[in-house]
């Protein structure tokens, strides 16, 4: 009886450990996840472009990342303490999870291979990339899309005064008209794919905005400035909603303006884009202003499930 007992016990240890293994395989990647990213930006005079990409990857896995063909352009990535093909400190650990690492890796991209590339256009665009590792079969990681431009804009329409953000998800930017221009849209980039992921306000109140002169020699912030970035509630910042109808706009030289951007705190996807500002100068010529702004997700295991269910197929709850 007592050898029963004790042979029940051990098969069903046994069936433990096996369901508990069976488990944990389920929950394991078949490769690397390469999440999803929304950047759209000018490439400053002509300088090389560090490109961060953000990926999952198994606890136990420990290959690294060797290289990646971008748009034909074999990249290496960059080592925190520099430039390396060979260092191994080319990937950062971001966050844990429960069965995986959210890693990041920074890519160098040289101007001159792509200013050297056959058939440039103005905008060269990113949707995925082979990724090469150490001790691991290429992937070919869709990143979400990146465009670059290569054509920087010839004439500054706006200045910018002020630009702050703050943990709520919200970004803030400030700026001044050197010369008249009416604005036709103010839009974010990827609209199909970002539409519900930014709100943007557009402030036009000179009295109140042109009290930030004083700053400039030597006067206080004005109360309202600081009282607007305390506000917690969106629908009590100043300002209109660019989905009103309210344009065109037209702005005279000298005047200020304040955009105001809110991200949906639960996105999943790392932003780094330029708010378009377009319409026409005075003089009937077109133009087209991007104000930069990087949002990051804050990811939770939630987050991760639904992500490696998107990319790959089911997983556990």
């Amino acid at each position: 009886m007592k050898k029963s007992i004790f042979g029940i016990g051990i098969a069903i240890c046994l069936l433990s450990f096996i369901g508990n293994y069976l488990f944990f395989q389920s929950e394991q990647l078949k490769e690397p996840i390469f999440l999803n990213h929304y950047y759209d930006f000018e490439n400053y005079n002509d300088n090389d472009i560090n490109l961060t990409f953000y990926y999952l990857t198994n606890k136990q896995d420990t290959f690294r990342i060797k290289n990646a063909l971008i748009n034909g352009i074999e990249v290496y990535p960059v080592s925190y303490g520099g430039f390396s093909m060979w260092s191994n400190n080319t990937q950062q650990y971001e966050q844990e999870f429960r069965h995986h690492y959210l890693k990041s890796v920074t890519f160098s991209i040289p101007y001159n291979s792509i200013s050297s590339s056959e058939n440039l256009e103005e905008i060269w665009s990113i949707e995925n990339m082979i990724v090469s590792f150490y001790d691991h079969p290429d992937i070919n990681a869709e990143i979400g899309k990146v465009n670059i431009y290569t054509k920087q804009s010839e004439n500054s329409i706006l200045k910018t005064q002020a630009v702050g953000s703050s943990n709520q998800h919200r970004d803030f930017v400030i700026l001044t008209a050197l010369q008249s221009v009416n604005i036709g849209n103010i839009s974010v980039p990827f609209e199909e794919k970002l539409k519900d992921e930014v709100e943007i306000k557009i402030d036009l109140n000179q009295e109140k905005l042109k009290q930030l002169e004083g700053i400039k020699s030597g006067g206080d912030t004005p109360a309202w400035f600081d009282n607007e970035r305390k506000k917690d509630d969106w629908n009590e910042l100043d300002g209109v909603s660019t989905k009103e109808q309210m344009f065109p706009l037209n702005i005279n030289k000298g005047d200020w303006l304040q955009l105001q951007m809110a991200f949906n705190p639960n996105h999943k996807s790392y932003f780094q884009f330029g708010i378009r500002i377009e319409g026409d100068t005075e003089n009937g010529e077109p133009f087209v202003e991007r104000v930069l702004i990087n949002d990051s997700p804050h990811l939770s295991q939630k987050n991760i499930n639904e992500i490696i269910e998107a990319k790959q197929g089911e997983v556990s709850k």
